[in-house]
């Protein structure tokens, strides 16, 4: 089987899936998918696709972490106060 054609087979069954067989691009759609639900849709969801909240919280981390980490409105890339030490004259 191709690449292309194992990226675009449905997803085996939640029951026989393990985070592990996941592929980066299953990861990341559940990981956005999750994030625009309520707190009663994302029990659902956590459900019908076989994946404990630890285990989207640790791929939320990791997709974060290789954008670059969450951006901080108001911080600067050291975690300082936009503004801090900086000379204002």
């Amino acid at each position: 089987m191709s690449d292309d054609a194992r990226r675009s087979a449905p997803p085996p069954p939640a029951a026989a899936r393990r985070p592990e067989d996941w592929t980066p691009e299953q990861k990341l759609r559940a990981v956005t998918e999750a994030a625009a639900l309520s707190e009663r849709e994302l029990g659902e969801f956590l459900r019908r696709e076989g994946l404990h909240e630890a285990q989207l919280a640790e791929w939320r981390k990791a997709a974060l972490e290789a954008l670059g980490g969450p951006a901080k409105p108001g911080v600067d890339d050291r975690g300082n106060p936009r503004g801090f030490g900086e000379v204002h004259r």
